[in-house]
C-alpha cells in the first residue's frame, strides 16, 4: 500500500490529502454559515469580530500591493490565503497531514 492511501473505488483513489482538504472545506463552510447566521451590526460577537479582523487584514495587505483594486480580488485572494494558512498548519495536529505536502494531489 502506498503512503497516504485511504480508499480506492476502481480507478478513483481518495487519499488522506483529499480527505483532509474536504474536511478543511467543510469546516470553512460551517464557519461561514455560523458567521452569516449571527451577523449583528449593534454588538458583534467573537466569531464575527474575528472574521472581520481577518478580512480587514487581508484587505489592507492587498491594498498595499494593488491600491484601488483590493475589493475586486479580495474574495479570491482572501479565501486562497486563509485556506493555505490552515492547510499548512493542520499538519501540526497529530494524525493529520498537511494537504500542501503532497505535490501529486491532482495527479492520482
Amino acid at each position: 500500500m502506498e503512503e497516504g492511501f485511504a480508499v480506492k473505488f476502481g480507478p478513483l483513489v481518495i487519499t488522506d490529502t483529499i480527505i483532509t482538504t474536504w474536511g478543511i472545506m467543510l469546516v470553512f463552510a460551517a464557519l461561514a454559515w455560523l458567521v452569516k447566521q449571527n451577523l449583528n451590526t449593534g454588538s458583534p460577537g467573537l466569531l464575527q469580530t474575528l472574521a472581520e479582523g481577518i478580512v480587514a487584514a487581508i484587505d489592507e495587505a492587498i491594498a498595499a500591493v494593488l491600491p484601488g483594486q483590493s475589493r475586486q480580488i479580495l474574495p479570491f485572494i482572501g479565501s486562497l490565503w486563509v485556506f493555505l494558512v490552515v492547510a499548512n498548519l493542520i499538519g501540526l495536529i497529530p494524525g493529520l497531514n498537511s494537504p500542501t505536502r503532497d505535490l501529486s494531489a491532482t495527479r492520482r
